[in-house]
């Protein structure tokens, strides 16, 4: 069981994300269990999309024509640099990334991380038990994703994974974080404050 969250519409929200971070926690206080959550962020994600993967997956989705409007809006895309406020004098052409300020990027960017996962979910260990397969295995929200399990996820097998596709975790931004009957670390993490 997995779950994107980000951009689905108004039926979704950081509220799902939160709330299932609340039943995790539950979870282990009545299970009386460790619940383990790795964390992580990548860094600039839209900014690091590899446009010819995203065109490759986007292909085996759309019709033609649809293609060939998102290869339009993803081509020639010039970007204006602003410093301190002021914009730079000389825009430049970007090849890379998904453009920001419109509202089909985060679609292709959700589409562009959900197949990554895809290829992630390959090299992470399956749920054992009855408990574990009672747990989302992921949570995710925009470019963030929590792996969900008994034991913390090997961040360096997904960062490689990822690499792949030109996504890059932010290591300092990388949490762990145990959800027991005994503790309240998870209302300390840095993506999620509880009360």
């Amino acid at each position: 069981m997995y779950g994107r969250d980000g951009w689905k519409g108004p039926e979704r929200s950081t509220s799902d994300v939160a709330w299932t971070h609340k039943w995790l926690a539950a979870k282990a206080k009545k299970e009386d269990v460790e619940i383990k959550i790795t964390g992580i962020d990548m860094s600039a994600a839209f900014d690091t999309t590899d446009r010819q993967i995203l065109l490759d997956i986007i292909e085996r989705i759309v019709e033609e024509d649809e293609l060939r409007i998102i290869r339009f809006l993803l081509s020639d895309t010039v970007i204006n640099t602003r410093i301190n406020g002021a914009t730079k004098e000389r825009p430049f052409v970007s090849n890379i990334g998904t453009p920001q300020g419109d509202s089909l990027s985060p679609v292709l960017f959700s589409v562009y991380l959900e197949n990554a996962l895809k290829e992630v979910r390959t090299i992470l260990p399956r749920p054992t038990n009855e408990l574990e397969k009672t747990l989302p295995t992921e949570i995710a929200y925009a470019d963030d994703v929590d792996f969900v399990g008994l034991k913390f996820v090997e961040t360096e097998e997904v960062q490689k994974t990822l690499h792949k596709y030109n996504l890059l975790v932010n290591v300092d931004k990388t949490e762990f974080t145990t959800l027991s009957r005994a503790g309240t670390e998870y209302k300390n993490t840095k993506k999620l404050e509880l009360s």
